[in-house]
């Protein structure tokens, strides 16, 4: 072990060295190491490697959605600039041109997106629209495995801190993703993480009635039966 990484990570909160290690491979063996010997000086319980590297909540990235508004207004400043100047040279060659090039270029996105779709699978349209609107609704990276029923991610997630509490723009949890979805083991793995079971979305919706509500009647019992 390269006594730097020791050194320098001694200084770091025990939080702040889940972190690091939850970034996996992005990291070296060596540095993985030092955080290991040091954790367990502390106490502190070592979780195993994560299949790929955890993204901190605080740390994660924009939103997708955000991201688009961003393009759009880009767009709508420079289409705007056309017709402005346009506009001004109103009855010039040069005001005809810039107004036809707006048009053009305004057709031309829309004509891009549409023709982008038109060239994919069924699925792959649905799975764009479903990312879409986690983006726009502000699910958690435990949200999205839950729904996904991807059980390894949703215990690397909960061994590297991540709040299975934590909720979306519309107030639901990963919990009532996992219900929605029947996912009984992810369940259970929030239930024992510490997941409120009494939590409500917005529209006034547990996670028990969610399960109800997506057939899934025995989850949603067994549900009702945690205090």
């Amino acid at each position: 072990m390269r006594p730097e990484f020791k050194d320098t990570f001694s200084r770091h909160e025990s939080e702040h060295l889940l972190e690091l290690r939850g970034r996996g491979d992005e990291i070296t063996p060596a540095a993985h190491r030092a955080i290991e010997e040091i954790l367990r000086a502390r106490g502190v319980p070592v979780p195993a490697l994560p299949s790929r590297p955890i993204t901190p909540p605080t740390q994660e990235p924009d939103n997708a959605g955000a991201r688009r508004v961003a393009r759009f207004l880009v767009v709508f400043a420079v289409l705007a600039g056309v017709q402005i100047a346009a506009h001004t040279m109103a009855h010039t060659a040069i005001g005809t041109v810039l107004a036809l090039s707006g048009f053009l270029i305004w057709l031309a996105i829309d004509f891009g997106k549409s023709w982008r779709r038109a060239g994919l699978a069924p699925e792959d349209v649905a799975k764009e629209d479903a990312e879409q609107r986690a983006d726009e609704q502000g699910l958690t990276e435990l949200m999205r495995a839950a729904a996904n029923e991807d059980l390894q991610r949703v215990r690397e997630l909960l061994d590297y801190g991540q709040d299975p509490n934590a909720r979306s723009s519309i107030g639901t949890t990963a919990l009532m993703y996992a219900a929605r979805s029947g996912a009984t083991d992810i369940v259970h793995a929030l239930v024992e993480a510490g997941a409120d079971v009494h939590a409500r979305s917005t529209a006034g919706s547990t996670a028990s009635q969610i399960a109800e509500r997506f057939g899934h009647a025995g989850l949603a019992d067994w549900l009702n039966q945690v205090p």
